[in-house]
């Protein structure tokens, strides 16, 4: 029995800057491990304390009821309570900036609570959100918070970059995005870490295991080998070291 659901809802007028509102709930006592997707979030936890264990905590520890996170480059566990909702806003990739000062590098990997970044508090924000709104009831309170500290920013040569590996699942050429980007190499590799957090080739590693993963779940019978050969890996090994440095276990033990 699947513990953790989730229904995902785009914004109603921030689709430039967030991706989407995840809403999760859980329904049992349970511990889950999650891959990384190269984005920033921040999350409110309604309910009970969720524990977790990361690349950069000392075993296991409890997560504030609401913070800002990520991105992260490696996967991650969680101990979730049953009867917990968890609601996670989903950052498009560079758009942290239309709503933090601090460098992306002050992020990755790294979580922090809002009003250390904010200098005020979500407190107001997360007693509405405790309360039995609807799920788009609880979106819309995100949103119009979202909003009121909202900077629109001007457009970048790196945004259609990212789109390019999201959209071709991270089965890319770097080399190829970056001379379309009218940046040289090292411009762009220097341009896309300080916008995304990542290093291009990161994000594209990170976004190939995300698309693969999902490939997975929907395509329950497929073989390893078959998998890999879909995601053009070049052979069964280059898939479990790519996957491993991402998840930290090989994709056999992951989908056993």
């Amino acid at each position: 029995m699947n513990t953790l659901t989730y229904s995902s809802y785009n914004p109603k007028n921030l689709i430039r800057y967030i991706e989407s509102y995840n809403i999760y709930c859980i329904s049992e006592d349970s511990e889950h491990m999650l891959i990384p997707n190269g984005r920033m979030q921040l999350l409110f936890q309604l309910g009970a304390a969720v524990d977790h264990s990361t690349s950069f905590t000392k075993g296991w520890e409890i997560r504030p009821n609401c913070f800002i996170a990520g991105p992260y480059t490696k996967g991650y566990r969680i101990k979730v309570s049953r009867d917990s909702t968890l609601l996670s806003v989903v950052f498009r990739p560079g758009k942290y900036k239309s709503f933090f000062k601090n460098s992306i590098d002050d992020f990755t990997d790294q979580l922090y609570e809002p009003e250390i970044v904010w200098k005020k508090t979500v407190n107001e924000v997360y007693d509405q959100l405790s309360h039995n709104n609807s799920n788009q009831e609880k979106c819309s309170l995100v949103e119009n918070f979202l909003t009121s500290i909202l900077r629109p920013d001007e457009p970048s040569p790196i945004e259609s970059a990212v789109e390019s590996i999201i959209q071709n699942r991270g089965i890319v050429n770097i080399a190829n995005i970056s001379s379309s980007s009218g940046l040289s190499y090292s411009q762009f590799r220097k341009r896309f870490k300080k916008e995304i957090g990542l290093s291009p080739k990161n994000f594209q590693k990170i976004t190939r295991v995300n698309s693969l993963n999902e490939f997975k779940t929907i395509h329950r019978d497929i073989s390893l080998t078959r998998l890999a050969y879909e995601f053009n890996y070049s052979d069964q090994s280059h898939f479990n070291k790519d996957f491993k440095s991402i998840c930290g276990l090989t994709p056999k033990t992951y989908f056993k």
